[in-house]
């Protein structure tokens, strides 16, 4: 997939802030996981919602146990939905690419992935501390 522009991101973040909140949006928590690759010192961060943290990381292991995950961060949130679309439209242009891949150990074609520096990781946990969603 060709990588969207910079200018494209933002017009779509600030059209998806614009739009009322979906009467099936909810409470509940958005995070990102960490999946290292060390073959060539990238990581992989997944950015997700769900209503229930901890019965959704279990789901993860359960449906993909060979990859090993680190919650990097969490946050409670009163529209879960609408903050993981723009939680995921700000990755991508903070990202060095978002790979839509099948998973080899699950087969699905995963679309909240993005490619990270090893190193700037730390920088994009402060960063998401600070951002209001």
């Amino acid at each position: 997939m060709v990588r969207r522009g910079t200018n494209d991101l933002w017009d779509l973040i600030s059209r998806r802030e614009s739009r009322p909140v979906s009467k099936s949006d909810g409470k509940g928590y958005v995070y990102l996981l960490r999946e290292r690759n060390v073959a060539n010192n990238a990581t992989i961060v997944k950015a997700g919602m769900t209503k229930n943290l901890k019965k959704r990381l279990a789901q993860h292991d359960q449906k993909c146990p060979q990859v090993i995950r680190e919650v990097l961060w969490y946050r409670k949130v009163t529209c879960r939905r609408r903050t993981e679309a723009l939680l995921h439209l700000h990755l991508e242009i903070l990202s060095l690419d978002r790979p839509r891949n099948v998973c080899l150990t699950c087969g699905t074609r995963h679309i909240e992935l993005f490619t990270f520096s090893a190193s700037e990781i730390p920088r994009l946990v402060r960063r998401l501390k600070r951002m209001a969603f």
